[in-house]
């Protein structure tokens, strides 16, 4: 029995950090693609937080009745930031409530 618990540590730890690396280079992708296309068409495309709810359909996102405020501040989060930030944040939470050494 101890032998599979050890098992189920490593591979609890192995997703965390998958699910973190994958954050970390999908953020650092996007603002990689952003740079490449600033330096090529000399125009900076920005990629919001409200851009990709956007185009996955959420309706707030597009045209906001409610909560205006939460919005425009949402919309200044570019995506490349908050996938970086978010899954270093998110897995380093799950890592320390797992408490794994």
């Amino acid at each position: 029995m101890e032998k599979i618990d050890k098992i189920m540590v490593w591979l609890m730890k192995a997703i965390i950090i998958i699910f973190m690396a994958g954050s970390a280079l999908g953020g650092a992708g996007i603002f990689i693609l952003q740079v490449f296309s600033y330096l090529k068409y000399n125009v900076w495309e920005s990629f919001t937080v409200i851009d990709l709810a956007s185009n996955l359909g959420s309706e707030w996102a597009a045209n906001p009745k409610h909560w205006v405020p939460i919005h425009n501040v949402i919309s200044m989060i570019p995506v490349s930031a908050a996938l970086f930030i978010g899954g270093l944040w998110l897995g380093s939470a799950i890592w320390k409530a797992f408490e794994f050494d």
